[in-house]
């Protein structure tokens, strides 16, 4: 719920930040820098700094979260979804360093932001695999719908 909740926030601030370069985009990384920390900038540019941020932070846990719930539930499903959200986290961050290196461009914001829907559903759907039932296994379910034989 914590994993959930956090990149839901960090979607909130990644659509602060792509407002703030939009409505005041940088020549160079410096005066981007410059802006985010002036006084006299509009608060959606100051709040851009925000984002990278809490990618680090919310990224750390992420990857905590995705990585222990593997040693809580051992399941194909759960393993899958986990490496899933691992890889999409890795390749996210690097999108995100890339995105500010460039000065975000409108095509690698777009990358961004599909990589930030598939991190997205990863998680979700490894939620839904780590809290869905275990299936019984079928040679237990067999030799309990069997009957005893006492001789």
């Amino acid at each position: 719920a914590g994993a959930l909740a956090g990149v839901l926030l960090l979607g909130v601030s990644g659509a602060v930040a792509a407002l703030g370069d939009t409505l005041a985009p940088s020549s160079s990384l410096a005066e981007g820098l410059r802006q985010d920390f002036s006084t006299t900038a509009h608060v959606l540019v100051r709040l851009r700094l925000l984002h990278p941020v809490l990618a680090l932070a919310i990224g750390a846990f992420v990857f905590f979260t995705a990585s222990a719930v593997v040693r809580v539930r051992d399941d194909v499903w759960v393993r899958r979804w986990s490496s899933a959200t691992l890889a999409l986290l890795v390749v996210q961050l690097v999108a995100g360093m890339t995105n500010v290196a460039l000065l975000a461009p409108v095509w690698l914001q777009l990358v961004h932001l599909l990589l930030a829907d598939a991190l997205w559903l990863a998680l979700v759907l490894l939620t839904a695999s780590t809290l869905a039932e275990a299936p019984e296994k079928e040679s237990d379910e067999r030799a309990s719908l069997q009957p005893a034989v006492g001789f």
